[in-house]
């Protein structure tokens, strides 16, 4: 019995070590897309830093719902939740760049006007 228990807290240690590396990933990528977001919507260095703001902002205003969420459940349901609402971010944020994309192409190229399509 001591050996499973040994075995499910080393597999439990290892998942949480991923997930904080996995956080720790998607929050270094801020810097990068902030210099992105700053060359292609031509935005000074203030209007640049402001969307880098948002995302750091976005934990504080997350922790409060997220600690009801932990107070009302346990840590490994919330944790699962957290993990399904940052998935469905990420895939917003890319229908929407791609979407964007779309839209310059079609201004670009002169197609709204002739197929009114925006």
């Amino acid at each position: 019995m001591q050996q499973r228990s040994s075995a499910g807290m080393t597999g439990a240690y290892v998942i949480v070590t991923c997930l904080f590396f996995a956080w720790g990933f998607i929050t270094s990528l801020v810097d990068p897309l902030v210099a992105a977001v700053k060359g292609i919507f031509h935005l000074s260095d203030v209007e640049a830093q402001l969307s880098a703001s948002a995302f750091f902002i976005a934990y504080g205003v997350m922790s409060l719902p997220g600690a009801v969420l932990l107070s009302r459940m346990r840590s490994v349901p919330t944790v699962l939740i957290s993990l399904t609402m940052m998935v469905a971010g990420c895939l917003i944020m890319l229908l929407a760049a791609k979407h964007s994309v779309l839209r310059c192409v079609r201004v670009q190229t002169g197609d709204c006007k002739r197929n009114r399509l925006l």
